[in-house]
């Protein structure tokens, strides 16, 4: 028979049918932003936001084939290479301790 091995599917969908999927037309089209989005979460750790979590930098080439998951707002976050955790913590953010004054 012809018929194609799950994994065959798989990487036939993945590489090229993502941009298939994903376009300006999931704006108007709800079933294919909900198949977008399935899509997109199979490699939610490329647009995790949380550089713990992120597999982006390593994984840039395999995440950027995925770049038109921002049409359902999955967004690459690019973290600066340096002290990871101490931009967070060193400065607290007065803006939200309270109503700014007038």
């Amino acid at each position: 028979g012809n018929e194609m091995d799950a994994k065959t599917i798989e990487n036939k969908l993945v590489s090229g049918d993502i941009k298939a999927l994903c376009n300006i037309g999931v704006v108007q089209d709800s079933i294919l932003y909900d198949e977008c989005e399935d899509r997109c979460t199979e490699r939610s750790c490329c647009f995790e936001d949380v550089e713990a979590y992120s597999c982006y930098g390593m994984e840039k080439e395999w995440c950027d084939e995925f770049e038109s998951c921002k049409f359902v707002d999955f967004t690459f976050s690019t973290f600066s290479k340096g002290g990871s955790d101490s931009t967070w913590s060193s400065t607290p953010n007065s803006s939200v301790d309270g109503p700014a004054p007038n």
